[in-house]
């Protein structure tokens, strides 16, 4: 017999998790966990502890405690392994998801790739449908290290499993799959592309999820929102930024939960693309906050990006030495770790230093600092139609021009200024001049002639 207890609330959660009651989920997932740690030591026990210890470490992962994740899957998979259960090779991949998480991708991918080894080896009973999801899992990883045609493959891989699973399961690994591989065209620039993936896959996610108010749908609208400021239509992205603001406020009762922080750090990355650098400021602070409220003043792996996002825009609005300390401490939560830090999260600490420099018209120093983060980015991505090597050469030309080097200036600007036509081709429509990052960095090339 199942422990009744426990399992009730257990199946609770469950029901207001698919009523979009995510946070009354998680206080009933927690006492559902508090519950079955005393009902002892039995294979029921076992099975019910399992069931729960997966649902909430899910949440911890979700809201950004990965120590805590961590430690709950870890204890998970000792109670597979004493039970030589099927889904050992399931709560490898889970605890590998959340080194992703942590950063530390070389270690997650060791786990995935034992994941699918376990899995592999259980002939004739191979789920088919882990095989795949690893490989999907193993392609976040790959994009993430900038091995973009790895990545492709794996998913590739995925998509040719699809054949020996159930119809439902072959659903959900489409969605994943074409979800994937957007975002590896949107790491090589192919932004019409993704943009047309990303809004295919939230069409098969609101056919497949029977409610809107989901958190799958909430980060493929956060990654169409991306493609869209990428495409230069920065108010279009900003009005879906605040529709996945709204929505994950909808999807937890608090504003407290890391999805929040995130929607209002890239809300505010759109402003400071549109100018509005204090309302940028307010914003990315605003993401801080919900983040210190999570995290206390611990160093998590989520504070960086918003840092250094908020220590350029101070930077640049005459706030030098309070932009610096923000780059400056977002720099010690990335080293503290020891792990080895991505080409990608490098270049961007890179590009913060540069603005500093910049702010203090040290452009030599704003040079070095920009030619560091195109090396690492272009090592990263392979190509030189990536879309952060536009950026970085759009500040490298201008920092060029102030410094005084008016060729290497005009050569790098017209690299940035193909690159940059050529992203913003949708369907093969023509780029206007008037587009405004095109008439921006027309306008630098001119002063530079």
């Amino acid at each position: 017999t199942i422990e009744p207890r426990a399992y009730l609330m257990y199946e609770s959660g469950k029901i207001l998790e698919l009523a979009g009651d995510l946070d009354g989920a998680f206080n009933i997932f927690t006492r559902a966990l508090q519950a079955a740690t005393k009902q002892g030591d039995s294979a029921n026990s076992d099975h019910v502890l399992a069931l729960v210890l997966h649902k909430v470490a899910l949440f911890l992962a979700e809201q950004g405690y990965y120590d805590e994740a961590m430690q709950h899957r870890t204890r998970l998979l000792s109670i597979r392994e004493k039970q030589n259960n099927k889904l050992v090779a399931f709560s490898i991949s889970k605890i590998a998801e959340v080194k992703q998480l942590m950063g530390d991708l070389d270690g997650a991918l060791e786990m995935l790739e034992e994941a699918l080894k376990i899995e592999q080896s259980a002939i004739p009973s191979i789920n088919h449908f882990n095989v795949a999801s690893f490989f999907i899992s193993m392609a976040h990883v790959k994009r993430l290290q900038g091995d973009l045609d790895d990545a492709l493959a794996m998913i590739e891989r995925a998509t040719l499993i699809q054949v020996k699973m159930l119809h439902s399961e072959t659903r959900l690994i489409m969605i994943r799959s074409l979800s994937a591989i957007a975002r590896v065209h949107y790491d090589q620039g192919q932004l019409g592309l993704a943009l047309a993936e990303f809004e295919q896959v939230l069409s098969m996610q609101e056919a497949h999820f029977e409610s809107r108010e989901n958190r799958s749908i909430a980060t493929t609208l956060s990654n169409i929102a991306s493609v869209v400021l990428d495409l230069g239509d920065i108010d279009g992205a900003i009005t879906r930024f605040e529709q996945v603001q709204a929505l994950a406020e909808r999807c937890y009762a608090t504003r407290s939960h890391l999805q929040v922080a995130t929607a209002f750090h890239n809300l505010g990355f759109g402003h400071a693309l549109a100018g509005r650098q204090q309302e940028a400021i307010r914003l990315y602070q605003e993401s801080l906050e919900v983040k210190g409220r999570l995290f206390g003043t611990e160093s998590h792996p989520s504070l960086p990006p918003t840092l250094m996002r908020l220590g350029v825009a101070l930077c640049e609005t005459g706030h030098a030495d309070l932009g610096e300390e923000h780059i400056c401490r977002a720099e010690q939560i990335l080293y503290a770790s020891n792990a080895v830090l991505a080409p990608a999260t490098r270049a961007h600490l890179e590009v913060a230093k540069a603005a500093h420099a910049a702010s203090l018209s040290k452009w030599t120093g704003a040079v070095g600092h920009l030619e560091t983060a195109f090396e690492l980015i272009e090592a990263r991505t392979g190509s030189e139609s990536n879309l952060e090597i536009a950026a970085v050469q759009a500040r490298l030309g201008r920092a060029l021009l102030e410094s005084g080097d008016m060729a290497r200036s005009r050569q790098v600007l017209s690299q940035a200024l193909t690159t940059r036509r050529a992203q913003l081709q949708v369907n093969g429509k023509h780029v206007s001049e008037s587009h405004p990052w095109v008439a921006e960095l027309t306008s630098t090339l001119a002063a530079a002639q």
